[in-house]
């Protein structure tokens, strides 16, 4: 591999890492203030289908029910940060 090349996939590693860096302490500040709000667990697994059919366990950050929404449950459904459990753990299956 030439050394533009090298260099530019050594730039992209370097950006990767500061992605999911960044996207696991947005999902562990996420967890930590809802639990904080919330009276029951942050988080919740359910059962799903995964690769080849086969059985996988989805984790998700507990946003409440709309009738029971906290305050924070509210910021991580607009901001889809309650989906980042279910990112991370698709990211590592891959």
């Amino acid at each position: 591999m030439e050394q533009g090349a090298a260099a530019e996939v050594e730039r992209i590693e370097r950006e990767e890492a500061v992605l999911l860096d960044t996207l696991l302490k947005a999902r562990h500040d996420a967890g930590l203030t809802q639990a904080q709000v919330s009276k029951g667990p942050a988080l919740y697994w359910s059962d799903r289908v995964g690769r080849n059919t086969s059985p996988a366990v989805a984790t998700h950050l507990l946003s409440n029910p709309d009738a029971y929404l906290t305050p924070i449950g509210s910021f991580l459904r607009k901001s889809s940060l309650d989906e980042l459990p279910q990112l991370w753990s698709i990211l590592g299956r891959v």
